[in-house]
């Protein structure tokens, strides 16, 4: 584990891959995560619940440094250089995962929680990039939706979408 401390280059869109009927707490996320998985940390700084609250998971401070203990494991490879934020489900009500428009998958609340948070981390780490999680594994389709369309859709410069 790198000891040196990153200036942010990525906000990282995670979802929980989880039906709209089924509840994500900080708890089932340090189940998931530090307990069944073994980590020592969250793989999340923030949850983006169903109503479009936000839920800070991790405690972290606004300038464009990830120390090591903001550091959370959302994607292998890039933990130190990213923020992870994660919205509350991500499967449709018959259980279906993989990619899907976003609208049957999550809620409007989300999506203009997710605008207003991307916008406001970009403020604060202007040459950072939003992404998906799914554009660091071959295997993960999380977030479930197309990152790069939403974020065209609300108005963020190409510079700043990977």
């Amino acid at each position: 584990m790198p000891e040196m401390e990153n200036k942010i280059q990525f906000l990282v869109v995670h979802c929980s891959d989880t039906t709209p009927s089924f509840k994500v707490t900080k708890g089932v996320l340090m189940k998931w995560h530090m307990i069944q998985r073994g980590w020592d940390r969250l793989g999340y700084s923030d949850l983006i619940h169903r109503d479009g609250k936000i839920e800070n998971l991790t405690p972290y401070d606004d300038d464009d440094i990830v120390q090591k203990h903001e550091v959370t494991w959302g994607a292998a490879g890039i933990n130190y250089c990213s923020r992870h934020v994660c919205l509350e489900g991500g499967r449709t009500r018959n259980n279906e995962g993989g990619t899907f428009m976003f609208e049957h998958i999550f809620t409007d609340a989300q999506f203009i929680s997710l605008v207003s948070y991307t916008k406001q981390f970009l403020k604060d780490n202007p040459l950072a990039r939003v992404t998906g999680h799914n554009m660091f594994s071959d295997i993960k389709t999380c977030p479930n939706f197309p990152v790069m369309e939403l974020m065209t859709l609300a108005g963020i410069p190409d510079v700043n979408i990977y």
